[in-house]
């Protein structure tokens, strides 16, 4: 059985993961674009993922992190997600969502050192990398560990590309 799992980052620049999962070992290509609501819906489609993984909005006030605006285009980029999810109701899409400090921090697993190891580290990708920890952390320590039959990141994870 072969699983289909995309990761998104999403915000004005969208980082995507797409794994491959097959034989307890997850195949990754990842990347990154500036997609309208429009395409980011015709995406899912085309490829049609049997899981989706995405990082959750979490808004944060101007003045605890002393910014002038908040970056807000991701919560439209997320309902074309739970649109997609409600579009798929039938046929056993599973969505999960995760929050930022999951893959980010000093106590993130997922670090840029962690992606190198396994080939999918991208210089000047941030987004695409984003997206990859969401995707590594999800199944390496998250809901996609059952499909990890290898348990060792490094013979569990590769890349596609």
């Amino acid at each position: 059985m072969t699983i289909k799992v995309v990761a998104l980052d999403p915000g004005i620049t969208t980082g995507y993961a797409q794994g491959l999962i097959a034989d307890g070992r997850m195949g990754v290509v990842s990347g990154q674009e500036r997609w309208v609501e429009f395409e980011l819906l015709k995406w899912l489609t085309e490829i049609k993922p049997d899981v989706i993984v995405y990082e959750r909005f979490e808004y944060r006030s101007k003045k605890a992190y002393n910014v002038d605006n908040a970056e807000l285009f991701s919560r439209n980029l997320i309902g074309i997600i739970g649109l997609y999810e409600q579009q798929r109701a039938n046929d056993g899409l599973l969505v999960y969502r995760q929050m930022p400090a999951t893959v980010l921090g000093k106590t993130a697993w997922w670090s840029d050192k962690e992606l190198k190891e396994v080939g999918l580290y991208k210089p000047a990708n941030p987004h695409a990398m984003d997206a990859c920890r969401h995707l590594c952390y999800w199944f390496t320590f998250g809901a996609g560990f059952k499909y990890n039959t290898h348990k060792k990141n490094t013979e569990a994870i590769y890349t596609l590309v």
